[in-house]
């Protein structure tokens, strides 16, 4: 890394609160355990009809909206700085752990398929109250999503 580059990445790390410091090493932690728990457990292991947790009540929707997206923010982040970038399965698991872990309620692990030219594949992602978490619009739009699966992170 040069000095530029550094100097310009020390700049941005000053710019980051406390809370989104303390967001990234439980990201990083989060990532690691269900990188493990993927790894280890298996396969099939995760999936059920349905594992939506309650929906929050209406009126702290606004209130767990910002930690949400927070939250989501700082697994991405995680991942970028990761020496091995994780699957999205593992992405999709820790941030529903850390979503849980802080009270979040109403999200689910959601797994779409796509074909093109022939190749298959798939893709997992975090959905809370309808929305998307984590994952670009773009890239989730290119996925049929499975309507009665989901994934269960703490089993």
């Amino acid at each position: 890394m040069n000095d530029v580059a550094l100097l310009g990445l020390l700049r941005r790390a000053r710019r980051v609160s406390a809370a989104e410091w303390r967001d990234l090493g439980a990201a990083r932690f989060a990532l690691w355990r269900a990188a493990v728990d993927v790894r280890i457990k298996p396969r099939g292991h995760f999936v059920s009809p349905s594992d939506a947790s309650p929906e929050p009540p209406p009126d702290a929707a606004e209130t767990y909206r910002a930690t949400a997206r927070g939250l989501a923010l700082a697994v991405d982040r995680a991942a970028r700085l990761s020496l091995r970038s994780p699957s999205c399965l593992v992405r999709a698991v820790a941030l529903r752990r850390l979503l849980q872990n802080r009270g979040v309620q109403g999200s689910a692990i959601r797994v779409g398929v796509r074909m093109i030219n022939g190749t298959f594949a798939a893709h997992a992602w975090v959905e809370w109250l309808g929305e998307d978490l984590g994952e670009p619009p773009r890239t989730i739009a290119t996925f049929s999503a499975l309507p009665d699966v989901r994934v269960l992170p703490d089993s």
